[in-house]
């Protein structure tokens, strides 16, 4: 019997370590479940929809046709475009899930005895002026606007130069102002009203 008793005590002291491994193996079982939940958690929220995107899927502009795209602060955002037949600005505003596509405003391409074009778009808290240029000579746009002079910003595309201005502030008051196209000599080759 001896012989027996001391099979059975070398069997309870086997099956111990095995309990004390399965508790550890349940523990770490359990602790990888907790941070692939963790994890996966994290990746199921919506994602934050770019400008880019949102071009794609809520716009009919190509986003090739798109050569120019600003923050024009944390709430809006306007992208240039061009076509065959002139050109157009996008507006964006800032959601929760990311860039919302608003609306987009286009200009045809006139020939014009005008050395440049200008259109307006004016919203409550911010406005644009943009247009083409099309005289070479012109390499400097200004835009003066409640005595105020600022430099537009010109950007060429495809071989057409376009000119755009942003306001910090909106409303039809933009109007008002006056454009001027300058030489990289300084002289003055257009200026409207």
């Amino acid at each position: 019997m001896k012989y027996r008793s001391s099979n059975v005590e070398q069997e309870k002291k086997i099956q111990v370590p095995n309990i004390i491994e399965r508790v550890d193996l349940l523990r770490f079982v359990i602790s990888i479940l907790i941070v692939c939940f963790i994890l996966l958690s994290g990746c199921s929220e919506e994602e934050i929809k770019t400008i880019e995107q949102s071009i794609l899927l809520d716009s009919d502009i190509s986003l090739d046709a798109v050569f120019h795209t600003e923050e024009l602060n944390e709430q809006q955002a306007i992208s240039l475009y061009n076509t065959d037949t002139g050109y157009g600005i996008l507006q964006f505003k800032k959601q929760d899930n990311g860039w919302e596509y608003q609306q987009a405003l286009s200009a045809r391409h006139e020939e014009s005895e005008h050395p440049l074009s200008t259109n307006f778009v004016y919203k409550d808290n911010y406005s644009v002026a943009i247009g083409e240029i099309f005289d070479p000579e012109i390499s400097k746009v200004t835009v003066e606007y409640n005595n105020n002079e600022r430099v537009a910003t010109i950007i060429e595309v495809d071989k057409r130069m376009f000119w755009y201005f942003v306001f910090k502030q909106g409303g039809e008051d933009i109007l008002k102002s006056h454009i001027s196209g300058y030489t990289a000599d300084g002289e003055l080759i257009y200026q409207n009203n």
